[in-house]
């Protein structure tokens, strides 16, 4: 950094993009960044200034799908807050879950820019965990959850990796201990990720729902109020292709695809059912089954006591090979748990004898059905565990 004049740090200061692509240089292939769109229109905002020479927005959020250079983009941004505008003694504070990954992400990242950037190594002294230019007086380090140690710190940045994985209160604690500092004009808290999981992640869905309330300044940008935030659902690089999409759709679970690669937020339920495979099991040209004395028929019975609902579903054999082959539904009659549906299940026994279809067998749970048989029913059905009925 000795050979930089003032007049190309100036320069440089009014446009950091020319910093980055003539001083920084891409590890894997030793030349100058190519930046991708996303990231040019997020920086363009990212160093702008007030009136005052503060910052117009110290919360930045940059998230978008996986696989989308966000680990890389998040060093280039650190080493340019830091070495642009860091000013005096500048500090670069690198976040993560853990210190193996804040390590082995962002700040691994930094180390392999300085080493590959032929004006950064000289000066430059690396250790594990810790980087100096001893030039500039600055200092960039990797940090785990430790809210107790990053208690007291002046960054002029500080970088959170994903952070839809800070749920518990101890990361929630790091979270506010990293604030911007008021003792710098120039500081900033940068975060990368993609979407989390409702009612979990609560740090950054507080994040996500004040950006969103801020003005779009480009595509998929909001700036406003102190925040920028850059929220895509869509591709952005050009390895992310239709092709690499689609075998994530394959690869993936539904919530698990809408999460990392559609960066939706999500819940922590799974779906029981896939509504593809259902479909797949429907006949558009099956018609209801009014009566029939001669047929046999299945019945299922789930029940509920706390929550969720009570069903019975009626099912009959098709084709030659009825034991074997394809089942249909007969009919179907749900009830929602309530005070009234220990009433609704005395009726079972008897609404599964009228419905003018004979069955053969029923399958209950047994450890939370709790029928009065009547005598017609015994002799109607036989029950067998749920278990049982499962291996059938």
């Amino acid at each position: 950094m000795t050979t930089f004049s003032r007049q190309t740090l100036m320069r440089w200061r009014r446009n950091p993009i020319s910093f980055i692509q003539q001083c920084l240089r891409d590890p894997e292939t030793g030349k100058p960044f190519k930046l991708l769109d996303a990231e040019r229109r997020f920086l363009v905002h990212a160093f702008q200034l007030g009136d005052d020479g503060r910052l117009l927005y110290p919360e930045q959020v940059y998230a978008c799908p996986k696989k989308s250079g966000k680990t890389t983009f998040a060093a280039i941004h650190a080493l340019t807050t830091t070495l642009l505008f860091g000013g005096r003694y500048p500090e670069a504070t690198i976040c993560a879950n853990d210190l193996e990954q804040a390590r082995g992400r962002v700040f691994e990242m930094i180390k392999r820019i300085v080493e590959c950037s032929p004006r950064l190594r000289a000066d430059a002294n690396i250790t594990q965990a810790r980087i100096e230019i001893p030039d500039l007086k600055a200092t960039i380090q990797a940090i785990g959850a430790d809210y107790a140690g990053a208690a007291g710190g002046n960054p002029c940045i500080a970088v959170f990796d994903e952070l839809w994985a800070y749920s518990t209160e101890r990361s929630h604690r790091l979270w506010d201990e990293l604030v911007p500092p008021p003792t710098r004009k120039i500081a900033c808290r940068l975060t990368v990720t993609y979407a989390g999981f409702a009612g979990e992640s609560t740090v950054l869905e507080v994040l996500y729902q004040r950006g969103l309330q801020q003005p779009l300044v480009a595509s998929d940008l909001h700036a406003g109020d102190g925040i920028l935030m850059f929220w895509s659902h869509d591709p952005i690089a050009p390895w992310q292709t239709e092709a690499w999409r689609a075998d994530m759709r394959r690869s993936l679970r539904p919530n698990a695809y809408l999460r990392m690669i559609e960066n939706r937020f999500v819940t922590t339920e799974s779906t029981f059912i896939d509504m593809a495979w259902w479909d797949a099991c429907v006949d558009p040209h099956a018609t209801p089954i009014i009566t029939d004395r001669t047929l046999s028929v299945w019945i299922g019975v789930d029940t509920s006591v706390k929550r969720d609902s009570t069903a019975i579903a009626p099912c009959i054999g098709i084709g030659k090979h009825r034991r074997r082959g394809s089942f249909g539904i007969a009919s179907i009659n749900r009830c929602p748990t309530s005070p009234s549906t220990s009433r609704w299940l005395s009726k079972i026994p008897s609404t599964t004898c009228t419905s003018g279809i004979a069955f053969a067998e029923s399958f209950t749970t047994p450890t939370r059905c709790k029928l009065q048989r009547s005598a017609s029913d015994a002799r109607a059905s036989r029950s067998r565990g749920f278990r049982r009925a499962l291996r059938t």
